[in-house]
């Protein structure tokens, strides 16, 4: 379920930027990684129950021809907030005609 959030989000963004030339492929993930604070260090992520609330996540794709994962530390957790839900209070969103089928930006 988790992968399956983060890929649909970034499939849409990364076809909504691809450049012109590029073919169109879509996102997907090989591996996703999970800050651990009991051991403070980066670990694969295997299971659900290894997420906790405001877990940060490290996704990386499988090596392609079109882009390159170079290999290197991951950098320290952020303190940000990031989310694929929507923040309690806020105001509903809804497309409206000229929308439909427009990849957002």
């Amino acid at each position: 379920e988790v992968v399956a959030a983060i890929e649909t989000e970034f499939d849409t963004r990364s076809r909504a930027t691809r450049p012109a030339g590029y073919p169109d492929m879509p996102f997907k993930i090989e591996t996703v990684q999970v800050f651990d604070e009991s051991v403070m260090r980066w670990v694969d992520l295997y299971d659900a129950r290894q997420l906790r609330h405001k877990a940060q996540l490290w996704a990386f794709q499988p090596e392609s021809i079109w882009h390159s994962d170079a290999q290197g530390v991951i950098p320290d957790p952020e303190k940000k907030l990031c989310t694929f839900t929507t923040p309690l209070g806020s105001p509903r969103r809804a497309r409206i005609a000229t929308d439909a089928g427009v990849p957002p930006t």
